[in-house]
């Protein structure tokens, strides 16, 4: 049902990167403040296009992997962090 993408080891840390097989259609905001869509995958405060409110479903056209970063591309063309603190897939 999963799959390891990447597996990285230092010293002390191990951190996989696991994924469904099939790519999350729709990411449900899930921390409390909320969190924002950016313009662009390197997020800054001038890049900040809208904030989201917890609760609120977006839809997703694709993963983008920055660095060590994952970030989820929108159907509107902004990105939105992968992180599971803040978002969950539905």
């Amino acid at each position: 049902m999963f799959r390891i993408l990447k597996s990285v080891s230092l010293p002390g840390f191990l951190c996989t990167l696991i994924v469904p097989f099939q790519l999350a259609q729709r990411v449900v905001v899930f921390n409390p403040k909320g969190t924002y869509e950016y313009q662009q995958t390197t997020f800054s405060h001038a890049k900040r296009v809208k904030h989201l409110k917890q609760g609120t479903v977006v839809h997703v056209k694709r993963l983008v992997r920055r660095g060590v970063m994952t970030r989820y591309q929108l159907t509107n063309g902004t990105y939105l962090t992968g992180n599971k603190q803040w978002v969950s897939v539905k």
